[in-house]
């Protein structure tokens, strides 16, 4: 996150925007369409559809990043570029590609700074701005990735914490009675030798908002995605972590 904002912060100094005050603004990364015009060898337009109120300015500076779909080479900077056309809703910027990255795809994140608004700049509006959603044991998600910067408060956060503990806690018990073939045993870190849904089923808060902010910390594996917390969670433990 913090090599995301240095790189968008030199871009900005590059391009004669020192003066720009980045201690009022947040990072949010937002995905491109499908819409794309090879414009040369190194420039792409590509297209941003934002929601109603959500209004970025013309010759507004984005860096390109991609999303991780299993290739290592996605997951870095593609390029750089302007805002160049509005039209409603979406939006067009003109991106200078990185010769050596991998070719730009729907869904990949361009990160831009936004006007900070009034509300607790906690654990899930970070997340919402790598436009990750994360989502409970029954599909459904835990929050809106774009309303999120109207509304949020410490006490929503708090709340939201406890609901994904106690949501955690019942899949593990659900999963152990009803799949226990797919149960697995953790060999290695602190928890090594219990078992994956034993850990889930006795997991603490503490651990849950831990792994919280280990994912604000290290954003790329999630961004851009919509995944099942209790999943991810499990996966955190399996690696040795926790």
């Amino acid at each position: 996150m913090k090599n995301l904002i240095l790189s968008l912060m030199m871009l900005l100094a590059c391009h004669a925007l020192a003066q720009s005050d980045t201690s009022s603004k947040w990072l949010r990364g937002f995905p491109i369409t499908d819409y794309m015009v090879v414009m040369s060898d190194s420039v792409t337009v590509v297209q941003l559809e934002m929601p109603d109120g959500l209004v970025l300015k013309d010759k507004q500076l984005g860096l390109m990043y991609g999303v991780d779909n299993g290739r290592e080479n996605e997951m870095v900077q593609k390029g750089f570029g302007r805002c160049h056309l509005i039209k409603g809703n979406y939006y067009y910027f003109a991106i200078h590609t990185e010769k050596t990255a991998a070719a730009l795809k729907k869904g990949d994140l361009l990160y831009v700074f936004l006007d900070k608004s009034a509300i607790y700049y906690g654990l899930f509006p970070q997340l919402s701005g790598q436009f990750i959603r994360l989502k409970n044991a029954y599909d459904s998600s835990l929050y809106d990735r774009y309303t999120i910067f109207q509304n949020w408060t410490k006490e929503k956060e708090e709340l939201l914490i406890d609901s994904i503990w106690k949501d955690t806690k019942y899949a593990a018990s659900y999963y152990k009675k009803n799949s226990p073939s797919a149960d697995q045993v953790i060999t290695t870190g602190p928890h090594s030798g219990l078992t994956m849904f034993n850990m889930l089923e006795n997991c603490s808060r503490e651990q849950v908002e831990s792994f919280l902010h280990y994912m604000v910390d290290h954003p790329r594996f999630y961004a851009g995605k919509e995944v099942m917390f209790v999943e991810i969670f499990a996966h955190w433990f399996l690696l040795g972590n926790g």
